[in-house]
């Protein structure tokens, strides 16, 4: 996230302002030095860089999501949401704080309140992958199937690194025959971040009759790659002799 920026005082003496560009020099280097450090350590090592930058908001931040990452304890929530404060007021814009305070009220049994700051954590980057899981989770245990898959697809559009992860959950979500009808619906928009990422899998391993299913409502004939994913389909179908579903996709 963005740092707080250092302002210096200019001398009013020849030999003071000598002096004071090059002390702008130096403190300019070691800011810039600093700076590079904790963008390399602030998310693998946040405690090192609050060691040798103690300003930085994200290292602050990243300590304070510890906290209520797992089994937390009344002690930790608190802990957390002190630091996730405290992160705000060095740079409040630091979507990691908002996140993690999200989830300090969720800790405290205030959904409503966590569901508010989730927003606001989103509204700040769309991009930020445990922001959008905690999204996901909190739409998918209010069962709201339409915004769940809705934010599967911005987290997968945004990151790789959210694609590894819910690609297969999505893939295993096809079990459910209540979801393969959203889900053939959400993948036939064909995002290009994704859709054939997930299709590839899904019609070479994935349950048979949801992705027998989602394959016959999203692939074309006419475009050869999809035409080729439809014999696949039909391949694994007649193999197992899921007669009934091959004949059903065929149509």
């Amino acid at each position: 996230m963005t740092e707080l920026p250092s302002s210096q005082r200019r001398s009013l003496t020849r030999w003071g302002r000598s002096a004071f560009i090059l002390l702008v020099a130096g403190i300019g280097f070691v800011f810039t030095l600093q700076n590079s450090l904790a963008g390399a350590w602030r998310n693998t090592n946040p405690n090192a860089v609050l060691g040798f930058f103690p300003r930085d908001s994200q290292a602050v931040a990243n300590i304070a999501a510890t906290f209520v990452a797992k089994d937390p304890t009344p002690a930790s929530i608190e802990r957390a949401r002190l630091m996730s404060i405290e992160a705000l007021r060095r740079d409040p814009l630091n979507v990691t704080a908002v996140r993690t305070l999200a989830l300090v009220n969720d800790a405290k049994g205030d959904r409503a309140g966590a569901w508010r700051l989730l927003n606001r954590a989103e509204a700040l980057s769309r991009r930020d992958l445990l922001t959008q899981l905690s999204i996901i989770e909190y739409l998918s245990a209010a069962g709201d199937v339409d915004g769940t898959l809705r934010h599967y697809d911005v987290a997968m559009r945004a990151s790789r690194a959210s694609r590894e992860i819910l690609i297969p959950i999505l893939i295993d979500a096809a079990n459910d025959p209540a979801l393969v009808d959203p889900i053939a619906k959400l993948v036939a928009q064909r995002p290009p971040q994704w859709w054939m990422d997930y299709m590839l899998p899904l019609v070479g391993g994935g349950p048979l009759a949801g992705a027998s299913r989602i394959a016959g409502q999203v692939l074309d004939a006419k475009v050869p790659a999809e035409r080729e994913l439809l014999v696949s389909m039909l391949d694994r179908l007649e193999e197992t002799k899921e007669f009934d579903l091959a004949w059903a996709l065929y149509l």
